[in-house]
């Protein structure tokens, strides 16, 4: 099914992308009589856009006219440092010293002690850096691909070189991981002398692969990460109350385009919310701002994807 734009004729994919198009393309706001100005502004000329994508392109231009340096406000700084512009943080001599308070932690700050849950983890072990976090299960249908349910086990398709590829990320961290046990079941355990503990579940689907003893595992942990794509809702009946959530910024948030049973559309529901501990999302593996629901966490994610 296609989006047709009533403005401009432009044909669309989605019902979302129609929204954002009229929302932020020219053309259209023009002749809905909007000021097509925009909300991006940048921070030394004032000049406004309505795609983040057209201010960060800007940002190289303005940056070589305009070669000050500004006390910067909090938020400009967390702007310039979610985004990664290393170039226009050097062409204008910033020194982040000056910022008074940046609305972002260091992991190493947090006073907990996290049994988390990674479902459709991949070959991304790097949470694990966090010293917060104790233990990680890790599931995912992998190295066996492209099938929902416990029949794709006995499939002759694999991914190649998956489980040589989790141990190469988990050394390349150099944190002192050691492979202590591999079980015919395709249970990878990595411990390390700080505490910290990997189980990784591979050729293990969710929901429908989970077996009563990894149920048992799961009931022990008190954290979702969210990341890559969104689990099935059922893993929220399965963690102990309450639960803290870790999201990442190359993860998008927004509930129009989640399917009937992701995850995001329970964590939204009022009635749910009550069971959400902590909500950090992560800028980079040890950098986080905290939320205090998963409706502002998603409207500051949306940001990202316009």
């Amino acid at each position: 099914m296609t989006y047709k734009c009533n403005f401009c004729n432009t044909i669309l994919a989605s019902e979302y992308s129609l929204s954002n198009h009229q929302k932020t393309a020219k053309k259209c706001l023009i002749k809905q009589g909007v000021d097509f100005k925009g909300n991006f502004e940048c921070v030394i000329c004032n000049q406004k856009f309505t795609l983040k994508s057209n201010l960060n392109t800007h940002n190289v231009s303005c940056s070589k006219k305009n070669n000050i340096n500004k006390e910067y406000t909090t938020q400009e700084l967390i702007d310039l440092i979610i985004n990664e512009d290393v170039t226009y943080i050097k062409s204008h001599h910033l020194d982040l010293s000056k910022s008074k308070s940046v609305e972002f932690n260091k992991s190493k700050s947090i006073d907990l002690d996290l049994v988390v849950v990674y479902i459709g983890a991949g070959e991304d072990m790097s949470f694990i850096k966090n010293t917060f976090i104790k233990k990680m299960l890790c599931i995912d249908s992998l190295p066996k691909t492209g099938f929902p349910t416990t029949d794709h086990i006995n499939s002759d398709k694999t991914q190649k070189n998956f489980l040589d590829n989790i141990r190469n990320n988990i050394n390349i961290m150099d944190l002192g991981f050691i492979e202590s046990k591999v079980s015919s079941h395709s249970l990878l355990i990595f411990n390390n002398s700080k505490g910290q503990e990997i189980r990784y579940y591979t050729n293990t689907p969710f929901p429908s692969g989970v077996t009563e003893d990894l149920k048992q595992e799961i009931s022990k942990a008190n954290t979702l990460i969210i990341c890559g794509y969104h689990p099935h809702k059922d893993i929220l009946d399965m963690l102990k109350k309450p639960i803290n959530i870790i999201c990442r910024k190359n993860t998008y948030y927004g509930l129009e385009e989640a399917k009937e049973n992701s995850v995001l559309i329970k964590l939204h529901e009022k009635t749910y919310s009550i069971y959400i501990s902590k909500i950090l999302y992560f800028y980079t593996d040890t950098e986080f701002k905290e939320f205090e629901n998963m409706s502002a966490l998603e409207e500051f994610n949306k940001q990202f994807y316009i």
